[in-house]
């Protein structure tokens, strides 16, 4: 047995570390293990690590820096704020979890960056996730794995577009939230289940693409949704038809089998199919608006066919080739012509041809050869194309996008996404007659992150900030927050909290970390020190809080109103009742740790203003 009194750091100068048939013990609120590279190994083998109390003392735990190799196996990881904590760079191999539980910590394995390999494995109890990834850039796949009772997420997964998962044969069930997805990569879900949870089975977010068979979702609030932008490229795929899937709601007030934006293709008015799914205890198919709510890009509504509901649950023993992807166009209308490698076509023609199978010579293009000629498709003049183009116009940058997760990423084919990126944001912003478009910018960005270009990705953002709604301007902070914290450790410059750091960036009405914050006013870019007026009310902070002692002022009151403070996980850290027509609040620095906080006002129940504060 080892115990642990302090915080010990093992000499990095080890080549490998592990751990086997024994037990670790945090006395204290200080105890932790902190392992760092250039070891190359460190590994758990039948190993319990737990608190002397029997319950969470404050602790760290174990905390896994810049190691390459990472395994455990067979080993109870409890009681402590991270059962592990693996930070990771994108060149690491995956971690291998493999039959261990992690309960009763604070978030029981989270991973940031590379990826993770989890097998036969619990995640229980934990009092904010079972399984937390953050900014992942590798593949990675949960097996048998069970992550029930966690108070927020069962799993969460953020990643680049590198970084798609797969579940085989998982549950996750009675947590507040089930499944969380981030970033432009495919969730590939299987014969798994995400049950009885509070609010969602599964949620989608900034492009995120769920390919569901046989999967159980009954008893959420909602069993799908999906979270983006009305504009751009910033929505969410869903891959249903003939996938005998359970998407049954809990039946309460607001409750739906699918809900939110995902992206479809095809001729207006949109429609998707379903089919071989149960939607009702009943059986039948699926009502718009009454078991499904979905908007497609431009906030057209989306229909969901299912010509052959299921009036029960199938086992998980469906034929992997029955699972269809979205249906392509049916008119016969007229398309500008392309070029690429495969000869002049029309786009249709060209898209289908690349995307499915060359019917001239039976050809099925590899993922490699596709990105190739659709990064030709998208560097052809595109003038004026009407709805249909532009739909697949949209389509081939979409799938160019999921195809930039497939490739090998050296500086050539960095090049080229970047090339085709830049041009399709061009042509976008002509033919939507928009000064920018959103989506492209973040695509060019994150791409530029994950190269390694982190000074050329944060002032792409910067530059376009002042091109935005207040929103959009917000999430752009968050972002360049991320990428600095990803430059810092790639720099090894960072030895901190990860979570806390990450988390102290995701301050955008998005962020699944911010709360019910959303920002509200008239539309303009909320910076510090900016001040906004509706109908006669202003609210600014005055200076930037960085020096010591700032202000808070609101003006032009008529009635009482409510001045409350979050920082960026959503929590209230001051509220204080206005009731003045002109009212100074003073903020000091040991009121507020360093953090991005918004600054909300509210009269009569509803939000007046908001704005973003940055405490340095």
């Amino acid at each position: 047995m080892v115990e642990v009194n302090t915080a010990v750091t093992f000499s990095p100068n080890l080549t490998s570390v592990s751990f086997s048939n024994g037990k670790m013990v945090m006395n204290n609120s200080t105890s932790r293990l902190k392992f760092d590279g250039p070891t190359s190994t460190v590994a758990f083998n039948n190993v319990l690590v737990t608190s002397a109390t029997g319950s969470y003392l404050g602790n760290l735990g174990i905390t896994i820096y810049n190691v390459p190799n990472i395994t455990a196996q067979n080993s109870i990881f409890e009681y402590n704020k991270y059962g592990l904590y693996l930070m990771r760079t994108s060149n690491h191999p995956r971690a291998i979890i493999d039959n261990c539980t992690f309960s009763n910590c604070y978030d029981g394995l989270l991973v940031y960056n590379s990826g993770a390999t989890i097998t036969n494995s619990d995640f229980l109890n934990n009092s904010d996730m079972g399984i937390y990834c953050l900014s992942m850039d590798q593949t990675s796949a949960c097996y048998n794995v069970t992550s029930s009772t966690n108070t927020n997420y069962g799993l969460y997964y953020e990643g680049s577009s590198t970084s798609s998962y797969s579940m085989d044969y998982c549950s996750v069930s009675t947590n507040s939230n089930g499944i969380y997805t981030q970033g432009p990569l495919t969730a590939d879900i299987s014969c798994s289940s995400s049950v009885n949870n509070t609010n969602y089975g599964i949620k989608a977010y900034n492009n995120s693409n769920l390919v569901m068979q046989g999967c159980d979702f009954h008893g959420n609030k909602i069993a799908i949704q999906g979270d983006g932008s009305s504009y751009g490229n910033y929505d969410n795929y869903f891959t249903l038809n003939n996938g005998y899937n359970d998407l049954r709601d809990n039946g309460t007030t607001g409750s739906w089998c699918i809900y939110g934006r995902f992206w479809a293709f095809g001729t207006y008015p949109l429609t998707v199919a379903a089919n071989n799914n149960r939607w009702k205890t009943s059986g039948g198919s699926p009502v718009i608006n009454a078991d499904y709510q979905v908007y497609a890009e431009y906030d057209f509504p989306l229909t969901i066919t299912d010509n052959s509901p299921e009036s029960t649950y199938s086992p998980c023993n469906v034929p992997e080739s029955l699972v269809e992807g979205s249906e392509g166009y049916s008119d016969a209308g007229v398309y500008m012509e392309v070029t690429t490698s495969l000869g002049t076509q029309p786009l249709n023609e060209a898209v289908e041809t690349i995307l499915n199978e060359n019917e001239k010579t039976g050809t099925v293009y590899n993922d490699n050869t596709r990105f190739e000629l659709l990064s030709e498709v998208l560097n052809n003049s595109f003038k004026k194309p009407n709805v249909n183009e532009k739909w697949y116009i949209h389509y081939a940058y979409k799938e160019f996008k999921k195809l930039t997760g497939s490739i090998k990423y050296d500086t050539k084919n960095i090049e080229k996404a970047l090339k085709a990126i830049r041009k399709i944001n061009k042509d976008y912003q002509k033919f939507e007659d928009k000064k920018i478009d959103f989506g492209c910018i973040v695509d060019e960005a994150l791409l530029l992150d994950y190269s390694g270009n982190f000074d050329e990705a944060i002032s792409l953002l910067q530059a376009s900030q002042s091109l935005l709604n207040n929103d959009d301007a917000i999430y752009f902070d968050e972002l360049i927050c991320k990428i600095n914290l990803n430059k810092k450790v790639n720099d090894g410059a960072i030895d901190e909290d990860i979570v806390e750091a990450y988390n102290e960036c995701s301050c955008s009405k998005d962020s699944e970390k911010s709360g019910s914050i959303n920002g509200t006013g008239n539309g303009q870019h909320a910076q510090t020190g900016t001040i906004l007026s509706v109908d006669g009310i202003s609210l600014s902070v005055v200076p930037h809080p960085v020096t010591g002692t700032s202000e808070i002022r609101v003006t032009g009151l008529a009635e009482t109103a409510t001045l409350t403070v979050y920082n960026s996980l959503g929590a209230v850290v001051i509220r204080r009742e206005v009731t003045s027509e002109s009212t100074t609040m003073k903020i000091t620095r040991n009121e507020l740790k360093p953090g991005i906080y918004l600054v909300n006002l509210n009269q009569n129940g509803a939000p007046v203003q908001t704005l973003k504060m940055v405490v340095q």
